[in-house]
């Protein structure tokens, strides 16, 4: 006898009479079966998550705030990044070893490539990177541009006159410290992790190194030494200063400087960097004098 078929209908809707098809055994869908082996796998996936978790918890606690530059985006979201000396303590947490940094000089002293770019100058170097913990080897470029404050004094200094070893320092560290965050996976750590892991040990994210987002270095200098109430002060003054221009952010700017330049001082852009009151009173007396925007073309006093 032959072996057991089962009929199965086929042919479309519009099709009449429907005809029937004959399928073997071997032909019907078999349900899928979990390997055993696979899930032994996802196990060991499981504890390797958990010992990356606990890698990483520990090497946070063995940071501190000084470690981290926090940059705050329009919207108001906040995200860490760990600066050189910090990556250096990650490095011992997680095993990262460092090699084969190029290129060299004919003694085999480290010397960045000097890439001509137009005006501006590339210093290129690379490396490789071994994490011992995970097992992950990279190979990273980095590169800093003449036109950088720390590498060669700002975009008006002649990339002939920046000092070699100042260059190989730098690109050096950045070099390092792009290799280690790359691997341990510190390029962007969120605050709420941070906060998190530091709780109970005294450390703040409020003590981070505060980066972009937190207005300029000027500012953020001022904002810690300023007498109490000066704050507060020049907030005002800026308001009427914007409202007096009419909403314009630039035209602000450009009169804040009007009223606050001297003799051998250029004048503020920003009301941020008042650090005493006296400052923020002398501005408030030559808005009011000012021959454009002064409190007789305004109607009165402010």
């Amino acid at each position: 006898m032959s072996e057991p078929q089962q009929l199965r209908a086929t042919g479309t809707e519009d099709a009449a009479p429907r005809r029937l098809a004959l399928v073997k055994p071997d032909e019907r869908p078999q349900p899928v079966r979990l390997d055993l082996e696979w899930a032994g796998d996802l196990e060991q996936i499981a504890r390797r998550s958990e010992a990356i978790g606990l890698l990483r918890e520990t090497a946070i606690k063995f940071t501190a705030p000084e470690h981290y530059v926090v940059s705050r985006s329009e919207d108001g979201r906040m995200i860490a990044s760990l600066n050189a000396s910090g990556a250096e303590l990650v490095a011992q947490i997680y095993g990262i070893q460092i090699s084969n940094i190029r290129p060299t000089d004919p003694q085999g002293r480290f010397e960045p490539k000097a890439v001509e770019e137009g005006n501006e100058t590339q210093f290129v170097a690379w490396g490789t990177g071994t994490c011992k913990v995970t097992g992950v080897e990279a190979d990273v470029r980095f590169a800093r541009s003449n036109t950088e404050s720390f590498v060669g004094g700002g975009p008006r200094r002649s990339s002939k006159l920046v000092r070699l070893e100042d260059v190989r320092s730098c690109v050096l560290t950045g070099l390092r410290t792009k290799i280690i965050k790359s691997l341990s996976g510190f390029k962007s750590v969120p605050v709420a992790e941070l906060s998190r892991h530091w709780d109970g040990t005294g450390k703040d994210v409020k003590d981070c190194i505060q980066g972009s987002g937190f207005g300029s270095s000027t500012e953020r200098k001022a904002e810690k030494v300023a007498e109490e109430g000066v704050k507060e002060a020049a907030g005002k003054l800026a308001k009427e200063i914007l409202a007096r221009v009419g909403g314009d952010q630039s035209a602000a700017e450009d009169l804040l400087q009007d009223i606050t330049k001297g003799k051998n001082f250029k004048g503020r852009r920003s009301a941020k960097t008042f650090t005493q009151m006296w400052q923020v009173d002398n501005a408030w007396e030559a808005l009011r004098a000012h021959s454009v925007f002064g409190d007789s073309q305004q109607g009165g006093a402010a």
